[in-house]
């Protein structure tokens, strides 16, 4: 189910961000790094200096929802 778990999260995050495998696992599983596009043809982008680190859980069923983060 882990990976499966990853996977939801790889297809329900924006495609520009990347998302790593942290390891060893001692509590964070992933870390994400924010990208945004540059440009107007959305092909170019660009790091925003901004990470978030997760730990990921494995249930049999979900709910995807968006949520606000705040600085």
């Amino acid at each position: 189910m882990e990976e499966r778990s990853l996977q939801i999260i790889r297809d329900t995050l924006p495609a520009e961000w990347v998302v790593r495998d942290y390891k060893p696992d001692y509590g964070i599983d992933i870390a994400v790094e924010l990208f945004a596009h540059i440009d107007g043809s959305e092909s170019i982008t660009e790091t925003l200096g901004e990470w978030f680190f997760a730990q990921v859980k494995s249930v049999a069923t979900t709910r995807i929802q968006s949520l606000k983060a705040y600085p």
